[in-house]
């Protein structure tokens, strides 16, 4: 499926400042590949015709409006959650010596995976099929991970990502400076508190990007799913990973705390009361 990784040029400076960075080009991939990927796991359910030959967007669109109709959603997402976000390819891909290399220079001396590294399904048909819990409140991703206070998230695109007709994501540049924010536990996972970090009052970014770029941010990074402006919403197909540091000493005196089970995280901060949270000095391991 991916057939190269580019050398982007970047800052770590602006990294250490901002807490993310827009890597462009990141990813080269094969589109009959993931195709094809897509086509076997989901064909487990249903015999679908669908030429391998078309773009990505065109195969996600045309298998949204073959399960929409239909009964079997909670199949489509035992296959989602399975054996769909387990592409051996991007198993592969986390351990690329550049990728690596990536990481160090972001301050990861000794990097390992949070989680299991994911094919993320969003926005058009498949919002009804999987729910909104594809769209993501206010949030760190440290408070799931809970892994080293350096700990990293990227997020990469398979389609160009356009706001007026994708859902994307809106972050807060610098907002991983404060530390975890407190926390709200009720029907999504450990979302910010608005008491404890407004909105308005804060500089965002809605991210755009194309297909095969990267945005690689702390995961003390407040940020939230966004919807399109236009009704006509499409999907997305997005790899994310995310790394930690086994060299952290908040990750020692955590004792190696790992919440991640696969897509699904175990208990929010608030229900370990013993767990040390990253403060201010976010990027001191």
């Amino acid at each position: 499926m991916i057939t190269s990784l580019n050398q982007p040029e970047f800052s770590p400076e602006f990294y250490k400042m901002n807490g993310f960075l827009h890597l462009k080009k990141l990813l080269k991939f094969d589109d009959r590949d993931i195709n094809q990927w897509i086509l076997d796991c989901f064909n487990l359910i249903d015999d679908i015709s669908i030429d391998t030959e078309i773009d990505l967007l065109s195969l996600l669109s045309e298998l949204g409006e073959n399960y929409r109709d239909k009964g079997n959603w909670q199949e489509f997402k035992d296959i989602y959650l399975g054996i769909f976000q387990r592409n051996l390819n991007i198993y592969r891909l986390v351990s690329e010596p550049k990728l690596i290399g990536i990481l160090h220079k972001v301050g990861i001396k000794n990097p390992y995976l949070c989680s299991d590294p994911l094919l993320m399904l969003n926005g058009g048909e498949f919002t009804k099929i999987l729910g909104e819990s594809t769209h993501s409140p206010l949030h760190q991703d440290w408070s799931s991970m809970q892994s080293s206070q350096n700990s990293v998230v990227l997020w990469i695109p398979l389609i160009d990502i356009n706001l007026e007709k994708t859902t994307s994501i809106r972050i807060w540049p610098k907002s991983q400076s404060h530390g975890l924010y407190k926390i709200d536990s009720d029907s999504w996972f450990a979302k910010v508190s608005h008491e404890d970090f407004v909105e308005q009052e804060q500089s965002s970014i809605d991210v755009e990007g194309a297909r095969g770029d990267c945005i690689l941010f702390s995961s003390l990074l407040v940020h939230k799913t966004i919807k399109p402006s236009s009704d006509n919403i499409l999907p997305r197909l997005t790899i994310q990973l995310r790394f930690g540091d086994l060299s952290c000493d908040l990750l020692k005196r955590n004792k190696g705390v790992f919440n991640y089970n696969h897509c699904s995280p175990n208990k929010t901060p608030l229900e370990r009361p013993d767990l040390e949270v990253p403060k201010k000095d976010w990027n001191k391991s």
